[in-house]
């Protein structure tokens, strides 16, 4: 196995894995998994996962088994719902 040299400048291919990364990390700030929304509404994981199938949370993506759900749909979602009876219309 060759070492690379240390030369504290990164290659084309590295400027672009960390701009990626970081793109990807300001995403993540906006968004909450199933988990995430589930406990912040007052929810099971369940309730939270079909409601995304459902389309209650339009702009919520599947990434493999899990849903990344946008905090202003999550939000949204409280101001709105909790508290009213009955089914969410989707």
């Amino acid at each position: 196995m060759v070492k690379a040299k240390r030369t504290g400048k990164l290659t084309a291919s590295q400027r672009k894995s960390l701009a990626v990364a970081t793109q990807i990390s300001e995403v993540l700030k906006h968004v909450c998994q199933t988990h995430q929304a589930a406990e912040m509404l007052g929810l099971s994981e369940e309730t939270t996962r079909r409601y995304c199938n459902q389309g209650v949370f339009k702009y919520a993506e599947k990434l493999r088994r899990d849903w990344l759900i946008p905090i202003y749909e999550i939000e949204e979602y409280r101001r709105t719902r909790l508290g009213k009876v009955g089914r969410p219309r989707g």
